[in-house]
């Protein structure tokens, strides 16, 4: 198996980095500063361009390169040779001996010690700046957006335009949004919709206290059409971020499954339900977590995390960028394992994913990649870092893992 390598910039910078010090291992020259200036202002415009394909195909032969040059740079090569020459040359032959010169080998295990194993990062240039629970999902081949009225009627809102709610509260799309006006009715009952969010789609909407709201793929969310009382309570299943309008009157929480409750007043936080351990990002503001045995108030940038099965809940400092990079059509995993990353690309391309071995599932690496349009290019990333082969059948929108 091949020693895998990468740092924290994409392929190019290492595809021009072993032409040029393989060019340099070729006529026996050290750099000199305009050689290394030339180098540099080479690959600084190329960070963020978008790999090709030949590019990525080359990626297989470096990582052979890389783990090459790392045996041969880690062998005491004067020492290997005393051996082969005491049992293979006779006595009062010489032969010409060429040593390595010990920048040469010293290039060499820099660059195949730039990171060794399956658990690698690759980084490009980002931007910093509960219930109950059975709600409904889209049904399997459904690709379209749903909305759930009051009385039951669903709606597709791929091509609904403007409606009015039993209340009197308007609905509108707007740029592949919905957006709730104030209601009229005098009725105290509480009027709820349900948004369905398909495997391969996103959506937003803002709801009719002006809080916005991000659904990633594979996401319900039920929701009072017109809030009324001194409180405003959705429920989430899936991946929703938050954008609470702030009102001091009416404290807003959200809902999840195993009676989860997030309660807010005006603040912006992520909270992903997809999985047994339900995480809770907080970007800005204060929310409050409570799982009915515990209870937790979290600060900006930091993570509640809580267990279903076995009840506890956990709380640690992360990168909320990496948690709401979904918004941003971005790809961002950390120290993921692969089932984590197959399932996130499965909901986002609207793919099944069957793995041939299942301890495929547990190697690890991380990313930072768009959002392309055609799984393939995520796919063809993932081959180069993990050395595992992904096959897809468009027919049946599968994609198999196998080593």
């Amino acid at each position: 198996m091949f020693f895998l390598f990468f740092l924290t910039f994409r392929l190019p910078f290492f595809y021009h980095l072993l032409s040029y010090t393989w060019k340099l291992m070729k006529n026996h020259s050290s750099p000199s500063p305009e050689q290394w200036e030339d180098f540099l202002d080479k690959i600084s415009g190329e960070q963020g361009a978008a790999p090709d394909d030949g590019l990525l195909n080359d990626g297989k032969l470096l990582k052979k390169a890389a783990g090459e040059m790392a045996e041969i740079a880690a062998t005491d090569i004067d020492r290997e040779w005393d051996k082969f020459e005491s049992g293979h040359i006779q006595p009062g032959k010489r032969l010409i001996r060429m040593r390595w010169k010990p920048w040469a080998i010293g290039a060499a295990a820099a660059i195949a010690a730039i990171w060794i194993g399956n658990s690698i990062t690759w980084q490009s240039n980002t931007v910093n700046n509960n219930l109950s629970v059975n709600l409904p999902v889209a049904s399997p081949g459904d690709t379209s957006i749903q909305l759930i009225t009051a009385n039951g009627q669903t709606v597709h809102l791929d091509t609904m335009k403007q409606m009015r709610e039993s209340d009197g509260t308007s609905i509108s799309t707007e740029d592949a949004s919905l957006v709730y006006g104030p209601g009229n009715s005098s009725n105290d009952a509480v009027v709820y919709n349900t948004i369905i969010i398909p495997k391969g789609k996103m959506y937003s909407l803002q709801l009719s206290d002006g809080t916005k709201v991000w659904l990633n793929a594979a996401t319900t969310l039920r929701y009072p059409v017109n809030f009324r009382g001194k409180s405003r309570q959705v429920e989430v299943e899936g991946e929703a971020y938050f954008d609470v309008a702030k009102n001091d009157a009416q404290a807003f929480s959200v809902k999840t499954r195993e009676h989860m409750e997030v309660k807010v007043l005006g603040t912006g936080f992520n909270i992903n339900t997809y999985s047994d351990n339900i995480k809770t990002t907080l970007v800005s503001g204060k929310v409050l977590i409570h799982t009915g045995e515990d209870s937790v108030l979290l600060k900006p940038n930091q993570q509640a995390n809580y267990n279903v099965g076995d009840k506890s809940l956990a709380t640690k400092q992360v990168n909320v960028d990496m948690y709401t990079a979904w918004m941003r059509n971005e790809l961002i995993f950390d120290d993921f394992n692969l089932g984590e990353i197959m399932e996130m690309l499965g909901r986002r391309y609207n793919y099944d994913i069957v793995f041939k071995k299942e301890e495929l599932k547990n190697i690890r690496c991380g990313g930072n990649l768009p959002v392309y349009q055609d799984v393939t290019t995520v796919l063809n990333f993932l081959d180069q870092v993990t050395d595992v082969q992904f096959t897809i059948n468009q027919n049946q929108k599968v994609i198999m893992v196998d080593k």
